[in-house]
């Protein structure tokens, strides 16, 4: 545990001075340019109190589902694929942690080459926003048309209860995670490795580079919830293509 909170002063005091910060531009010269980051903080200034607002009604009318068969992590899904399961589909992906070892333990550069083994290309048809993801429309809106060479899906709202864990792992090759914070604390941290990151619900949203690196995630609060809306993106030109970039 030394390691993981080595880098406190990181989290509580300067955190943005551990990610690099930008606009939109900014963080659209580096998707272009380099794949050599951990998270991009966005300061988009969104309304967060509109967001707290939306995330109770959608809780008031839909009920979220285990995450990764975990009692202390929920998921809601905005997008989807299943007209069958509009609001699970894409939730419950994992059968749990220790199936994550699997995907560290072939090495990073084998697994980037030989991802499609693990992920289909038919997730990237999950762009189909429910009636719970269309009450975040705004958050959408906002993100196409910042991002137009990003394709999103698999939009979802993701909630860990106290002491929930995630172990090390990494998503798809070449995919990113966009993370709008709702309803965080300083004690739900992000790593990438040893680096901590604290995701503030300030209106920002954050880039994570998940497809390229490996991370964790903790809430190591004994009493707080933490909630984000995370939706995967990827850049439209290696959408279905697993190469080491």
């Amino acid at each position: 545990l030394s390691g993981l909170v080595g880098s406190e002063m990181c989290i509580r005091d300067s955190n943005e001075e551990c990610m690099q910060t930008g606009d939109f531009n900014t963080a659209a010269e580096l998707l272009k340019n380099t794949a050599n980051f951990d998270i991009i903080k966005i300061k988009a200034g969104l309304d967060i109190k509109m967001y707290r607002d939306i995330l109770k009604e959608v809780e008031a009318k839909f009920p979220f589902y285990k995450k990764d068969n975990q009692e202390t992590y929920e998921g809601l899904a905005l997008q989807y694929f299943d007209e069958d399961n509009p609001y699970s589909d894409g939730v419950n992906q994992a059968t749990g942690s220790d199936e994550y070892g699997s995907y560290k333990d072939v090495g990073y550069e084998k697994y980037l080459k030989t991802g499609g083994e693990h992920f289909d290309d038919w997730q990237y048809d999950r762009s189909k926003l429910n009636d719970a993801g269309k009450m975040f429309q705004p958050f959408f809106d906002l993100c196409e048309e910042q991002f137009p060479d990003l394709h999103l899906y698999r939009a979802r709202l993701l909630k860990t209860y106290p002491r929930h864990f995630c172990l090390e792992h990494v998503d798809e090759p070449k995919s990113l995670r966009i993370h709008l914070p709702i309803v965080s604390h300083q004690w739900s941290i992000m790593y990438f490795l040893d680096k901590p990151y604290y995701l503030k619900a300030d209106g920002s949203l954050y880039l994570c580079n998940t497809g390229h690196k490996f991370h964790s995630f903790y809430n190591f609060s004994s009493k707080l919830n933490r909630t984000h809306l995370v939706v995967n993106a990827k850049l439209k030109s290696d959408l279905g293509t697993y190469t080491v970039g």
